[in-house]
This record gives structure tokens, C-alpha cells and sequence, in this order.
């Protein structure tokens, strides 16, 4: 008894109320779209580190952000189950103020979907902050729009809980009872949910940071080089320890040049896009590229650069002066002589020397690569997936068959 007379006394939201909740949701589907775009964008290639206005320092940037393990659960982009979300949502209010299926106590439902979702964006919030080390504000927004929907309900309902925790469910399984076709629909997007863990294409960069492992691979390296000098191409990759996009680009090199060991020859320079050591960056932006790329050169002078660099790139514990000697003791090298050689500044001189060259070539983002075959220079910016890459390399093998089938002397 007591039941029935507190879900009939159910306050239904007015117009102005259920408008504004809608249009809260709609911008979260908005942003999340805006998301899943990022995040493909970045997959393949498609912008860089400078490309989107929300990537304004290296501690705000949503590229980032986007590039890190924690950007998906199980493959399933964060960003596409944030659409799902809203979406879902969304389409709910307007089924529950619609004529056919009034359902006044839709807010309720909301308020559940939000103590949902509050943890949720929680732990995100803490992972970009404390372990990913850099902050997305369109992933903030959404943050945003979750808690203002689930507070703004308490809110209207000045905090009493009893319609929101009680009534609404009662309401919901009344309503399921006289609408049964819709506790289908919701068995069907509850079985899609989680079905779509299992079955949604993953990234295909795999380990993003792996690189080639010196001893068994049959690529010949030197100092800062993989590959013969007399190969019939040659690459200069121009790249920053903390550009998001210069680990992937590069992983998807390494695993071409794995595949032709013998027709590349491969070359490191450096271009941190940091105000320390870049004359062209002129405000604080990965802050530690420099040093790091000091580091860089000087594993390459104890001729250890291609065991070091992967270390760089993974960065599981920053690129602070400990964690880079931590990674040169990983990687087998002397870490006194690190030290005294990062300390006396000749390091330094060769990353500038890198940067004045890549000033010098009008590099425009990291990474850059700058292509030499058969006296021909092309240039090409961001990152790449590997299939780009063999296509290329197999264009320029094909133009020295055809070029030796033609100068073949007739028998």
C-alpha cells in the first residue's frame, strides 16, 4: 500500500528539466565521437602530436592520452563505450516522454546509470593523472557531463533518495510487465555489451613499443645506424622520446626494417620538441625529450643505442635522469660513463646539431622521416602503419628491378 501511493506521488521532471538532461546527454554522445575519432586518427596515422586543439602541453594533451594502454578495455575503445552510453540514454528519455510509452520515472534511471558511471570516469580521471601522466579535457568534459546529469537529478529531487533508489525501480518493472517486448531489447543490448568485448577489432600496433632485439636479428647497427650504408634506401627518422605518436611510428619501422635487412639503411636523429634544447618551441612541452635524447647519444657512444631506445620510447617510469640510468642498467650499459658523458655537453651539441637539420629541412611535427632513394628525397610527417611502409619499400625495390631489367645488355 504504502508503495503504490509513493510511486502515484512519483514527481515527474517538467519540460525545462528534461530538455536540459537531454541536450547534457547529447553533448556527451558529441564529445565521445569526437573521441573515437581521436583515437583512430591516431591509430593510423591520420594527424599529429599538434593536430587537435586539446592537445595544449605535454600534461594536457589528448593524443597522449589516446595513445595509452588504458585508452581501451579488452579492444573496445573507452570513447565507444562512452557513446554507447549516452547514446542509449539519449534515446531513453525520448521513448519515456514520448505519448505511446510515458515512463515519469525515467530520472530514476539516469540516477542508477550515473552511480554507474561516476566510478567509472573516476578511475579513469586517476589513471591519466597518476600513471598515463598527462590529462584529456574532452575526456574531462564527459567526466563532467556524467556527474551534472546524476547531481542534477539529486538535486531536483532535493536530495530525497527514496523516489530515485525505490520508486523508479518499481516504476521500471511495472512498466517492463505491461511492455514486454522491451525487457527483450534490453536482454539484447546487455548480451551486444558484452559480446562486443570479445568480438571488436583490436589496435594491430600490438607492443607499441618493442623494437628490434640486437643479437637476434641479422640487421647490422652502428652507433646511431641499422642497416649496410650502401643499402639502395635510405631513411633519416627525426624523432621526440615523448611524442605519442614518435613510439608507434617508430615500431612499424622496426618491423619493416626486420623484413629487408639488407636495402635499408637506417638513421636516428634527434628533434625533441622541448624549449630546452629547441629554439623553435617557446613554451614548456616534453619537458624531458631533451634529456632523454642526451641519454640517447650517449648509449650510442658506449655503441649500445639500439638496446637503450626501445627503453626510451616505452618510458614505463618516465625520463627522469634515475629512471634513464635505471634503463641503461637494463640495457647493459656502463652507467658511470652515462653520467659523466650526459654531464659534460657534447651530448648536447649533437641533439642540436640534429634540431638545427631538421630546422634546416623545415620539419613541421614529429616524427619526420626523410626518404633517399636513387638521389631522390621525399618526406613524410606523423606516423605510419607498417603496411604503408612495406608498400613503399617494395615500390622502390620494384623501380631497381625494372631499372636493372632495362639496362640488362642484350644477348
Amino acid at each position: 500500500m504504502t508503495d503504490k501511493i509513493s510511486i502515484a506521488e512519483h514527481k515527474t521532471p517538467g519540460t525545462v528539466f528534461t530538455v536540459y538532461i537531454w541536450l547534457l546527454l547529447v553533448s556527451g554522445i558529441g564529445a565521445s565521437i569526437y573521441l573515437t575519432w581521436l583515437y583512430y586518427a591516431s591509430i593510423y596515422g591520420l594527424l599529429t602530436d599538434g593536430d587537435t586543439f586539446c592537445n595544449i602541453n605535454e600534461y594536457v594533451n589528448c593524443i597522449t592520452v589516446a595513445n595509452s594502454s588504458f585508452s581501451h578495455i579488452i579492444g573496445v575503445p573507452n570513447s565507444i563505450l562512452g557513446f554507447e552510453y549516452f547514446f542509449l540514454l539519449a534515446l531513453g528519455v525520448l521513448f519515456a516522454v514520448s505519448r505511446r510509452f510515458r515512463f515519469p520515472a525515467w530520472d530514476s534511471v539516469l540516477f542508477y546509470a550515473g552511480l554507474v558511471g561516476i566510478p567509472f570516469c573516476i578511475v579513469l580521471g586517476l589513471i591519466a593523472a597518476f600513471l598515463i601522466k598527462s590529462v584529456c579535457i574532452v575526456c574531462m568534459f564527459v567526466y563532467l557531463v556524467t556527474f551534472l546529469i546524476t547531481i542534477s537529478i539529486a538535486i531536483y529531487h532535493r536530495f530525497k533518495f527514496r523516489p530515485l533508489f525505490v520508486d523508479g525501480p518499481l516504476l521500471m518493472l511495472d512498466y517492463l510487465k505491461k511492455f514486454k517486448i522491451f525487457r527483450i531489447l534490453i536482454i539484447l543490448v546487455f548480451s551486444a555489451g558484452i559480446i562486443q568485448l570479445f568480438v571488436w577489432p583490436t589496435d594491430d600496433m600490438g607492443n607499441r613499443t618493442s623494437s628490434i632485439k640486437i643479437g637476434a636479428s641479422s640487421m647490422h647497427f652502428d652507433g646511431l645506424t641499422l642497416g649496410p650504408q650502401d643499402a639502395p634506401i635510405k631513411i633519416e627518422e627525426f624523432t621526440d622520446y615523448e611524442c605519442p605518436f614518435c613510439a608507434r611510428a617508430h615500431v612499424s619501422m622496426m618491423k619493416v626494417l626486420e623484413k629487408y635487412p639488407d636495402k635499408i639503411h637506417f638513421m636516428h636523429r634527434d628533434y625533441p620538441l622541448d624549449s630546452n634544447c629547441n629554439p623553435l618551441v617557446n613554451q614548456p612541452f616534453h619537458q624531458n625529450a631533451c634529456r632523454a635524447a642526451r641519454y640517447g647519444r650517449c648509449a650510442a657512444k658506449q655503441n649500445r643505442y639500439w638496446h637503450y631506445e626501445h627503453l626510451l620510447f616505452d618510458k614505463k617510469n618516465g625520463l627522469e635522469d634515475k629512471a634513464l640510468l635505471d634503463y641503461a642498467a637494463d640495457a647493459g650499459l656502463d652507467t658511470d660513463a652515462m653520467r659523466k658523458c650526459v654531464t659534460d655537453g657534447q651530448s648536447l651539441l649533437e641533439v642540436q646539431k640534429d634540431i638545427d637539420k631538421g630546422i634546416e629541412i623545415k620539419i613541421e611535427g614529429t616524427p619526420t622521416y626523410v626518404i633517399e632513394f636513387n638521389g631522390q628525397k621525399e618526406t613524410v610527417v606523423g606516423f605510419r602503419p607498417e603496411s604503408f611502409w612495406e608498400e613503399k619499400i617494395k615500390s622502390y625495390l620494384g623501380q631497381i628491378k625494372n631499372l636493372s631489367r632495362t639496362n640488362k645488355p642484350q644477348q
